[in-house]
């Protein structure tokens, strides 16, 4: 099991639209790997946002003829949150949130926290993808997630 972090996560910095209160955080991953258990750490949602939506778009990972590895992407408390049993690593290509409830689900504020402008908030939490089912034969390539996410007004107020 090995764990590929984005230089987005790493940064731990968030980039929003500081002049409004929805916005898209997004990260890319080269992963060199796909065995059961990796985990891709790709983008950071900041704690008083609710999801919108997720998007897991991936390069070919699995070059064999009979390909099976399957993706799941969330966070640390639950790895498959916004979306799984994803397949589009065996050919590449798109998927979007397929998890009932996922939609709307708020990063609550931490213990002192109190709503900010857009990415102003203190504390994030890390979005990840998780090889479920490893790949029959990897092939290198890039693991990308983009989530569409608003500041939640019953958690703060808009400055």
């Amino acid at each position: 099991m090995a764990t590929y972090t984005s230089a987005q996560v790493n940064s731990a910095l968030v980039r929003g639209n500081w002049r409004g209160a929805d916005f898209t955080v997004f990260g890319t991953v080269a992963v060199a790997s796909a065995a059961v258990g990796d985990i891709y750490q790709v983008c950071r949602v900041p704690n008083g946002y609710s999801v919108e939506s997720v998007i897991l778009d991936t390069d070919q990972l699995d070059s064999n003829a009979t390909p099976t590895v399957v993706l799941e992407v969330g966070d640390s408390t639950t790895p498959g949150r916004f979306i799984t049993g994803a397949t589009v690593g065996q050919t590449g290509g798109v998927k979007t949130s397929d998890v009932a409830g996922s939609t709307g689900y708020i990063y609550a504020l931490g213990s002192g926290e109190t709503g900010q402008m857009a990415g102003g908030n203190a504390g994030s939490n890390i979005i990840q993808v998780q090889v479920t089912t490893a790949a029959a034969t990897f092939k290198a390539g890039s693991v990308r997630v983009a989530v569409r996410m608003y500041e939640d007004p019953q958690l703060g107020g808009f400055t």
